[in-house]
């Protein structure tokens, strides 16, 4: 099976599947998710993984998040961020926990590996949390602002901790790394609201400039 055909057949099946559990309230996603295993190795075996199927699906999610990232506000996050972070400790902190402890003491799991087994099983899947709230027009809200805040602390999180249970050693590279990426980006935050009128006023000037320069070329075409 060609390439094009694996790919318009699960883009079919997976329309087909999120419609019809749409209609019985259901999320569409799940449709999605439930085609890729119905084509895939698990089930019909029509698909296969490969490193073209994986560059398509890191593509589309990176579209997805930029999407949800030019529909939000900095300060839609920043009046949230109490919130979030309960909500992080409710969702993720809390179960996490609970799956270490049980994994150490009732599998008999080595602390590091009861760590990482409960760390994979508690971190959410941003893509999936992406298309729900976008698909449930959540983007602009409290509610979708609020969980995506969580969701971007706990995979922080998650990385920060895999990363030292992995190498002790990283504390030293991933805390400042994440601390200093965070000044920069509340540096810039600030520096483009003072001079946001600038700013505008410089790309006004530059496609100014450049529908000028079409004008003069048409003249000159024009006239030659």
């Amino acid at each position: 099976m060609t390439l094009i055909t694996s790919i318009l057949l699960l883009l079919v099946l997976a329309l087909v599947l999120g419609e019809l559990l749409q209609r019985f309230g259901l999320a569409a996603v799940i449709g999605e998710i439930l085609a890729g295993v119905i084509l895939g190795p698990i089930v019909l075996n029509f698909i296969q993984p490969s490193s073209v199927f994986e560059a398509i699906s890191e593509i589309s999610l990176f579209f997805i998040i930029l999407y949800i990232g030019v529909e939000s506000s900095t300060d839609t996050f920043r009046s949230g961020f109490g919130r979030s972070v309960i909500l992080t400790i409710t969702s993720f902190l809390v179960p996490l926990g609970f799956l270490a402890t049980f994994s150490f003491y009732v599998i008999g799991l080595s602390f590091v590996n009861a760590s990482l087994l409960a760390i994979a099983i508690s971190v959410p899947s941003i893509s999936i949390i992406s298309v729900l709230i976008k698909e449930n027009s959540l983007v602009k809200t409290k509610t979708g602002n609020v969980i995506l805040s969580s969701v971007v602390i706990t995979d922080l999180v998650a990385l920060v901790a895999t990363s030292i249970l992995i190498d002790p050693r990283e504390i030293y590279v991933e805390v400042p790394g994440i601390l200093v990426f965070i000044l920069l980006l509340v540096v810039i935050d600030r520096y483009i609201r003072k001079n946001s009128e600038k700013i505008m006023a410089f790309f006004d000037h530059i496609h100014a400039m450049e529908r000028g320069e079409k004008i003069v070329l048409g003249a000159i075409i024009v006239g030659g």
